[in-house]
């Protein structure tokens, strides 16, 4: 497939049926698959023979995984991940039996997305290419009920301060030209520009540092591609192209935290990661902002000791503000 219609491949494929209505608090809409004797749950979305000249196994994997990061293996050249469970892939290999000999998932929200290829039953065609969806079942809430991840990460970093940075929201967002997510709002009022651990700084409007403060690292980013191309976020692109990213955070190490702004509603951005490191792939994280923060900070490796949050000077306003003048970014 060229590159205009891997795009539109991967949009229909995010525009089908999910499980993902609970996310709105709504009734989860079922998959159902239109194979006969297939179980509920799942929905096959490609069965036929393959490789096709441009729709194959490993052209599909290269595809996904591009978008929605590193797969897991659930079978490999005819042999099943004995320790698959219900939690970790296995609606992806029930509907075909020991037919399987490859499968890979992604996780995406409250689904799983399976390319993988089965055995033929007896035809001349060779191995079926399979593409499914299935229904993936939320991780148990991990945050006590009543507390906020805010309130967790404020408290692993013995931040008691409240509301010390206050932001022109609206001014903001007219800038950048879309609306921002509930919590980082919150949280970049509550903590302010800086770092956490001395190493992770989230991107906050008005920082004092503009290699710091989210419009002028997103108007630097967007200027570096403009220049020297956009392969550093592909296959994305920077908003404002259709669902294309918006950075919020970096750490010491280039490892980069991005939003993908692929809904009307902002709090239902999911949260992309990088290592900064070319031909790696992009990782999804599953949970709010300052629950990655959060996560990031307490599974670092190596390290037990306390945690904390270095506070940096902020401009007073927003009043001088040249969203031309961009200096800082991934130069």
């Amino acid at each position: 497939m060229d590159g205009t219609a891997e795009q539109e491949f991967l949009r229909s494929l995010e525009a089908l049926p999910s499980a993902d209505d609970r996310r709105r608090g709504e009734p989860p809409t079922p998959l159902v698959c239109p194979r006969p004797g297939h179980p509920a749950g799942h929905r096959c979305l490609t069965l036929g023979p393959g490789p096709a000249p441009d729709l194959d196994f490993r052209a599909l994997v290269e595809l996904l995984t591009g978008r929605y990061g590193g797969p897991r293996n659930l079978a490999m050249g005819g042999f099943t991940d004995p320790t698959v469970t219900e939690r970790t892939g296995l609606p992806l290999l029930t509907p075909f039996g020991d037919r399987v000999t490859e499968m890979r998932a992604w996780a995406n929200g409250d689904q799983w997305i399976g390319c993988g290829t089965l055995r033929a039953d007896g035809g001349p065609d060779g191995p079926a290419l399979v593409l499914l969806l299935a229904e993936r079942p939320p991780p148990p809430p991990r945050a006590p009920s009543g507390v906020s991840w805010l309130d967790l990460l404020a408290d692993a970093t013995e931040w008691t301060r409240e509301a010390v940075h206050p932001v022109d929201w609206p001014a903001v967002e007219a800038l950048l030209g879309t609306p921002l997510p509930t919590e980082y709002k919150q949280l970049a009022e509550r903590f302010g520009p800086g770092g956490f651990d001395g190493y992770l700084t989230v991107l906050v409007p008005g920082a004092a540092d503009i290699a710091f403060d989210l419009v002028d690292w997103h108007n630097s980013s967007l200027h570096f591609a403009e220049r020297s191309g956009d392969e550093l976020w592909a296959p994305h692109g920077l908003h404002p192209a259709p669902g294309g990213l918006l950075q919020w955070a970096h750490t010491e190490q280039r490892f980069t935290f991005y939003w993908r702004l692929d809904h009307p509603d902002p709090d239902r951005w999911p949260i992309l990661t990088h290592s900064g490191d070319f031909g790696d792939a992009w990782e999804r994280f599953d949970g709010s902002l300052a629950e990655c923060v959060h996560d990031h900070l307490l599974s670092a490796p190596g390290y037990s000791g306390p945690h904390w949050f270095d506070s940096y000077d902020s401009y007073d306003s927003y009043d001088s503000y040249d969203s031309d003048d961009s200096p800082g970014g991934p130069d």
